[in-house]
Parts: structure tokens; C-alpha cells; sequence
């Protein structure tokens, strides 16, 4: 609801009836307003607004405000809230008296404000369902970036060169690019050209600083230039399906978002159900669908700022995601009606450019669309510091594959010989590929459906019941 919607009984009853959370905060009254009601306000101002009630025990008890005092309990908060010397900006608050089994409440509706709030000299920020003082210089970054509606991914690395780049990635988001649209502007540019076009380049013309952006490291920098500039960057993906106190498989990246893509996908596929999925007539592959619009979404719109890694779980009941995020709004998407905000614009842009996602706010549209297909339930899709994601699956569905276990060869061994394959002799067949890479055929036939899927190969010739592959 609105902050400056007034409240009817059952919606009250409703909000007790949840309990304390990030946007919700019940406290008592006793003589009068206490210090930790103003760090609750100064809270909800810094991060996306709430409704603290008075009147209340921690547990939703009504224990009532003196009636006869109310108005002077809104007075005195008021005459706090507009005094400079204990806030630095007043937050905006409305009141409404509510009674509640048999007691009078007070409810404040605390607005987000377009500015960062100190009481008392102290910056507070809500974290769940507490008020968390804001000291590290990190911290405080990140709130002034939200405020001011920064983008961290825009941030310049003045002693950032192109030869700080890997041009065999920027060659790959290239061809890419090309395979889509045989006119891409990309297809004659050089490298440098390509990041300036690409707005991986900019001029801040309030400092005068100029130079390559943290998304162009992100994007295409190499590993140790990744790792310098975000040095807690990574993204942990674990299967718990059969092991669930450790885990079956896992893969970790810390590498440009490009081969991030690549490998957590590889990793991913392997582990997902392909339920029949039918789309405009045609029989599609459901679960590259889903890998893909979750793995574009964890990369495009992750605080990479943060120290918090990104994680992906799979598990019996389906696939769950989890990023740091900078956003307005703070609790669950409703998929029907919302309108989408770029984490990261750029980022967004590249990724859109070589096929990795389509416009924005489309991956959680495709997930909602797609889920019927793996479950009855729907995903859920939480926003706020950290952005979550719940993908439900079928446990009859679900279970760790045949293939996922046979695999005794790593996943970049076999693709190496596909490579290794195809400069030698032009193309490949799984036959050759199985043996040259030691995996049984199955495997190799899984490998080169991911390239031709990736736009990395095409079948060029059939000899009997199988096909030859070359580049594309």
C-alpha cells in the first residue's frame, strides 16, 4: 500500500498479523516517543520507507497509547523531526490513530526521502527487521549511490588501458554480436572503438576524470584486473540434490561476465529438467530458457560493489538465486504489474548486444511464463538489498542426471578438445570427440548441442546417423 493511504481494520490486522519486517516495525509508547523510535524513522528515510506503530509489544501485543496524550506524542515527534540539531534533513511523516482491540495506536507512515538521514550525527539503514548504524565507508558509498541514483558500474578507472583487456572475450561478444545481425556496428570496429561505442568509455564532466569504466572490467578486463578492481566479486553456484549436507557439484567464477555466463551455464544445464515446452508451434528447450533468463539476471543487475557473493542453489525443490542489489523498492515483485530499473545499464546493454538477454524486465516475465511446465507454483521474485529469486521444479522432475555423474572429464577439457578439433581438421563429430576427449559419446553429443545452442557451431553434413559440426 501507499504510505499516504489510510489504513482500515483488516488491513492493520493484517500487518500484525506478519509481524515485524523490513518495512514494519511495532514499538511501545509508555511516557512518550524514546530515542530508538527516532533511529526506526531515520531507518525507514534512508532505505524504502515503513510503518512504525505505536502502541504495540515486539510481538504485535496491543498494549495502547494514553489517548489523552496522542496529540502530544505527535507534537513532540514533530518538533524532533524538524530540529536540526538531532536530524540533518527532516523525514516526511503522517499520522493516523487506529483503535485495536480495545486500544488506541498510533501509526506513523516514515517516507523514503531523496536525501541521506542522520540522527544525532548517526546514519541508520534497515536491515530486516532492525535498525543498523551506517560507520564503514563502504556502507555509506553505497547509500549515497542509491540516494543519487549512481550506478557503481559507471565508476572510472582512470589507470585502466585497453591492453588491461582480454581481446580474445571482446573478439568473442563480437562474433556474438555479428552471428545475430551480419551489420552489427560492432563488426568493423577496433577493440577500442567497440568499448567507447559501447559507452564503456566515459567523460565526468563535474571532476573532469575521463577513462574506462568498471563495467568495461567486468565485462572484458582480465582476471587479475577483475580481481583488483572488485576483489569480492564471485558468483557460487552448488547442487544439493542428492548430498544435501554438502553438496554434489559446485562451480565458482571469478572471471569477466562473459565466461561467468558460459561456464555457470554449462554447469547449470546439465543439472535442470527439460519438461515439454511448446512455443508458437515449436517444441523449445525449457530449461536453457530458465538457465538463461537467471543467469543474465544475476550478472546484469548485481551490486558487484557489495561484499556479498552471488549464490544459485539447486536443490530437490527447484533453483534459487541470490545478489546484492541497489533498489527503490524493497519487497516481493508482483510479476503483473511493475515497472523494471537497470542495475546496471551497460552492463545490460552488452549483454543484450551478443544475445544473453533480451529487453528489460523480460527475464522475469519469461520465468513466470515458463514455470507451469516445471511446477504448479509460481516463482517468487524478492527485491531489496539482495535480490532473490525462487524457481520451484518438480521433485519428480528434479534429480541428479546419469550424465551429470558419468562425467569424469572437466567441462573445460572437453571443450578444449572441440577447439583443439576444429583447428586441425576443420570439423567434428561426437565419435571424434568422445574419444579424443575420453567421455562417452552421450557427453560429447551434450557438449556440441551447447555450442550449436551458444551460435558456436552448425551442422554442416551428415554421414549415416550422425552429423558433422563446424564453425559458425
Amino acid at each position: 500500500m501507499e504510505l499516504r493511504d489510510a489504513l482500515d481494520d483488516a488491513q492493520l490486522r493484517n500487518l500484525i498479523a506478519q509481524g515485524e519486517n523490513e518495512q514494519l516495525e511495532f514499538k511501545r509508547a509508555g511516557e512518550g516517543p524514546k530515542p530508538d523510535l527516532y533511529e526506526t524513522i531515520c531507518s525507514f528515510g534512508n532505505h524504502a520507507g515503513g510503518l512504525i506503530v505505536l502502541g504495540l509489544e515486539d510481538d504485535g501485543t496491543p498494549v495502547g497509547v494514553n489517548p489523552r496524550r496522542i496529540k502530544e506524542y505527535q507534537q513532540n515527534i514533530v518538533n524532533v523531526l524538524h530540529n536540526p540539531q538531532t536530524f540533518s534533513a527532516a523525514p516526511h511523516v503522517h499520522f493516523q490513530e487506529k483503535e485495536y482491540d480495545g486500544k488506541i495506536l498510533l501509526c506513523l507512515f516514515v517516507e523514503s526521502s531523496p536525501d541521506v538521514i542522520r540522527y544525532k550525527n548517526e546514519t541508520y539503514d534497515r536491515v530486516f527487521d532492525a535498525d543498523v548504524r551506517v560507520h564503514t565507508t563502504s556502507q555509506l558509498a553505497s547509500l549515497y549511490n542509491r540516494k543519487l541514483r549512481i550506478y557503481s558500474e559507471e565508476q572510472i578507472l582512470p589507470f585502466l588501458s585497453i591492453e588491461d583487456f582480454n581481446p580474445a572475450i571482446i573478439n568473442r561478444a563480437r562474433d556474438l554480436a555479428v552471428t545475430r545481425n551480419s551489420e552489427h556496428p560492432w563488426k568493423r570496429m577496433t577493440n577500442g572503438e567497440l568499448l567507447r561505442y559501447s559507452s564503456l568509455w566515459r567523460k565526468d564532466f563535474r571532476t573532469n576524470e575521463s577513462g574506462y569504466t568498471l563495467a568495461a572490467a567486468l565485462l572484458f578486463g582480465n582476471d587479475d584486473v577483475i580481481s583488483s578492481v572488485c576483489p569480492t566479486y564471485s558468483v557460487d553456484a552448488v547442487v544439493r540434490i542428492i548430498n544435501q549436507d554438502r553438496y554434489d557439484a559446485r562451480e565458482t567464477v571469478q572471471t569477466n561476465l562473459l565466461d561467468s555466463y558460459e561456464r555457470l551455464y554449462r554447469f547449470l544445464i546439465r543439472y535442470l529438467p527439460d519438461p515439454f515446452y511448446l512455443e508458437n508451434q515449436q517444441r523449445v528447450s525449457s530449461k536453457q530458457i530458465v538457465v538463461r533468463e537467471l543467469l543474465s539476471n544475476i550478472l546484469m543487475h548485481q551490486e558487484f560493489t557489495s561484499p556479498l557473493p552471488a549464490q544459485i542453489e539447486v536443490t530437490s525443490e527447484g533453483i534459487a538465486t541470490k545478489n546484492a542489489s541497489v533498489s527503490e523498492f524493497e519487497g516481493y515483485l508482483q510479476v503483473d504489474d511493475f515497472t523494471p530499473i537497470a542495475k546496471n545499464p551497460k552492463i545490460s546493454d552488452v549483454f543484450r548486444e551478443i544475445g544473453y538477454a533480451d529487453k528489460l524486465g523480460s527475464g522475469v516475465r519469461n520465468l513466470q511464463k515458463m514455470y507451469p511446465a516445471f511446477s504448479s507454483q509460481k516463482p517468487e521474485f524478492h527485491d531489496g538489498k539482495q535480490f532473490v529469486s525462487r524457481f520451484h521444479i518438480n521433485g519428480a522432475l528434479l534429480q541428479l542426471p546419469e550424465s551429470a555423474m558419468e562425467e569424469k572429464t572437466p567441462v573445460n577439457d572437453v571443450d578444449r578438445a572441440i577447439e583443439d578439433l576444429l583447428s586441425s581438421q576443420g570439423t567434428i563429430s561426437a565419435q571424434e570427440l568422445a574419444e579424443k576427449a575420453q567421455v562417452t559419446v552421450r557427453t560429447a553429443n551434450r557438449h556440441i548441442t551447447d555450442f550449436v545452442t551458444r551460435g558456436k557451431l552448425r551442422k554442416v553434413e551428415s554421414r549415416g546417423r550422425g552429423y558433422r559440426y563446424a564453425r559458425s
